[in-house]
């Protein structure tokens, strides 16, 4: 099977996990990736959107965006700062931001945070720069932590009290610019993406069970998520490796004032 490059509607072009960004035969382009150019984000099958840069450290609750009442409970924001970019830093404080009744049971669903390690280390339950959880692995659980040396993340991922996958992947995650990770559950894959590269895809079961906690910072053993957070969204469905990179440049556009 031979494939056309110049076929209209080809944009991806995979070697691996590796999008190939552009082809060249001799000094002649004949296929190049067209980017996404995008001020809006995915709004199909959203289930909550939380927007950290509204959001006031004197503020009780973090308001879902999506006008479906899924708000945050603040029980306590510690010593946690807003950075200059209105990106909540938890500082690994006493913080606490919670919803204790998500409701989220759908069979698919895409978890999606903006933000930046705080500290970085190679523990498998150390210092996240990205986490959502059910109640011990119910429902939808993930963790992302990124490596001292910010080319590794350890990813943690559970669906419905089954551990998918617990291991290295190299990734580049900066301490100093946000990252964008996204992380998709289907029937039967699942997928992690990292800055809009698709960095580890695996097996999966098709039942989501209850997912009754959501956590956007929480200092609590084995919860610890150490990070500054920009924006985090929960999708009731797959988002394709296209809308990931799409709410990604959204993401960018908005940190940069675009």
């Amino acid at each position: 099977m031979g494939i056309q490059l110049g076929s209209i509607g080809i944009n991806d072009i995979y070697i691996g996990n590796t999008n190939i960004k552009k082809v060249l035969l001799g000094n002649t382009i004949v296929y190049q990736k067209q980017e996404v150019v995008t001020n809006d984000y995915v709004k199909d099958s959203l289930f909550a959107y939380y927007d950290l840069t509204q959001f006031k450290l004197t503020d009780a609750s973090v308001t879902d965006l999506t006008g479906n009442g899924h708000n945050m409970e603040v029980s306590s924001t510690g010593s946690a700062i807003k950075d200059s970019k209105g990106g909540l830093n938890t500082k690994n404080s006493s913080i606490v931001i919670a919803n204790y009744n998500m409701g989220f049971t759908p069979t698919n669903a895409t978890l999606e945070w903006f933000g930046m390690p705080n500290q970085a280390d190679s523990a498998v339950f150390g210092n996240r720069c990205c986490g959502a959880t059910g109640n011990n692995g119910t429902g939808y659980f993930a963790w992302i932590a990124s490596n001292v040396d910010g080319n590794e993340a350890r990813l943690v991922v559970f669906k419905n009290n089954t551990k998918l996958c617990e291991q290295l992947v190299t990734a580049n995650i900066p301490s100093s610019t946000p990252s964008h990770f996204a992380i998709t559950f289907g029937d039967t894959e699942f997928k992690v993406y990292i800055n809009g590269e698709l960095v580890h895809t695996g097996s999966c079961n098709s039942n989501a069970g209850t997912n009754a906690v959501y956590l956007l910072g929480s200092s609590a053993v084995n919860y610890s998520i150490n990070h500054t957070l920009y924006s985090s969204r929960l999708y009731s469905r797959v988002l394709s490796a296209s809308e990931v990179s799409q709410n990604r440049q959204y993401e960018i556009n908005k940190y940069n004032g675009n």
